[in-house]
């Protein structure tokens, strides 16, 4: 059986059917509440004894888009189980059934590398491209074609430039939208997205294991090397290894290892400051993003009358008393200035929960000011030129402090960047 992919984890797998079955008390006002069918709440079945081959009959008549453009959007999901079963059971039937999905699913290849869905707003549903953005990773496992894995190359750089935030995703309320930081993404956006580039990275970054006695094992260990990273460096027990670490690629280490052995992979960082949509300035450290310190008051407050059969009877709006209107000044971005205009304190011990303002374990200490015409618009920070080169007025130069985008509720990471 040729397997379409080496995966880096160890699975046991089995097909279940469930039944599942309430307390009889649970759902009393159930009319179909009845005791379960068997002790056990699933009944188990061997591997393979269900068989998807319906599918080849079935697809040809109602392909995946008969329904809704939606099952055609997200056919790489499909595709992916079908592989999945293929590695286990190595039916051929199943490589035909993967083939004719792939036809019928939206051709995101296409679409990421010659098309200009990703530089047109409302081109596509936001959750729908996470969702599909696996499809050409999933099918280059039986195409092995590198058109598949480029374009998705080629969609990072071309969102980065587009509809992306800083923060990894992208802006869509349903629609895709440019990356202006007012709009907002979806939470089923990101996480679509992360089971994406999970499976993604488990076919792109396959590694093999080699152990060849039970007293000591020979293998490599592949360390990657984040491209934020310059000067990453290596020891095991102790001693450096002589290893090239360039940012953005694998490191291989291969050599006889025991037990007890320690590798330890130092990764330092350096303040960074990236331009993103109309040229605002985010500033990141490692692969943290920073975000401005406001200290946020949380109100109750009570829902509108015609509001509350939708959404309830209240809810919590918060807000500071502290100014956010802030600016960055463009000449701290030099390179022969960045570090002494953006200065990282360590916050310890650090807590057993950091992810709040008060217990952030990091601050950077930089320069800001006011934006007076930069004001707040329907509960939240209005529109603002993030570049000008006119002269624009600003205040004085104030201490600004930067926390980690995670210890923040209410959120200013892209700051508009003056003279």
């Amino acid at each position: 059986m040729r397997k379409l992919t080496a995966i880096l984890f160890l699975a046991v797998m089995c097909v279940n059917v469930q039944i599942f079955a309430d307390n009889a008390g649970s759902q009393a006002n159930y009319d179909g509440n009845r005791p379960p069918l068997t002790d056990k709440s699933y009944i188990e079945l061997p591997l393979g004894s269900i068989k998807p081959q319906g599918w080849l009959n079935v697809l040809p008549e109602k392909p995946l888009g008969h329904w809704t453009f939606w099952g055609e959007q997200r056919g790489g999901d499909n595709l992916m189980l079908v592989y999945w079963l293929y590695n286990i059971t190595g039916d051929d039937y199943l490589l035909e059934l993967g083939e004719l999905i792939h036809k019928q699913t939206l051709d995101w290849t296409d679409i990421f590398l010659h098309r200009d869905y990703l530089s047109r707003q409302h081109s596509l549903h936001c959750v729908n491209l996470g969702q599909g953005f696996k499809a050409p990773g999933i099918y280059y496992q039986q195409s092995h074609n590198p058109a598949h894995l480029e374009s998705l190359k080629k969609a990072v750089r071309d969102m980065r430039n587009t509809i992306g935030f800083p923060i990894g995703l992208w802006a869509g309320d349903e629609l895709l939208r440019f990356g202006d930081p007012v709009h907002g993404s979806e939470l089923c956006t990101a996480v679509e997205m992360m089971y994406s580039l999970e499976n993604i990275l488990q076919i792109t970054f396959t590694l093999e294991f080699h152990e060849k006695n039970e007293a000591t094992i020979r293998f490599p260990f592949h360390l990657r090397i984040p491209q934020w990273c310059e000067n990453a460096t290596i020891t095991v027990n102790g001693e450096t290894v002589d290893a090239e670490t360039r940012p953005g690629e694998i490191t291989v280490i291969e050599r006889v290892w025991k037990e007890g052995d320690r590798l330890t992979l130092d990764l330092p960082m350096k303040v960074a400051v990236t331009r993103w949509y109309d040229g605002a300035a985010a500033v990141e450290r490692g692969p943290l993003l920073y975000a401005l310190r406001m200290k946020g008051q949380w109100e109750k407050k009570e829902m509108e009358e015609e509001m509350r059969r939708k959404y309830g009877n209240w809810y919590y709006e918060v807000s500071s008393p502290r100014p956010w209107n802030y600016a960055l000044p463009v000449r701290n971005f030099d390179n022969e200035r960045i570090e002494n205009a953006f200065r990282v304190e360590m916050n310890e011990p650090v807590s057993d929960y950091p992810w709040s303002q008060q217990d952030a374990p990091l601050v950077i200490r930089t320069k800001g000011m006011r934006i007076p015409e930069w004001k707040e618009y329907n509960g939240s920070a209005g529109p603002v030129s993030y570049f000008s080169q006119m002269n624009t007025p600003v205040g004085e130069i104030e201490e600004i402090e930067l926390i980690p985008y995670g210890c923040t509720s209410l959120r200013i990471a892209l700051f508009p960047v003056r003279n």
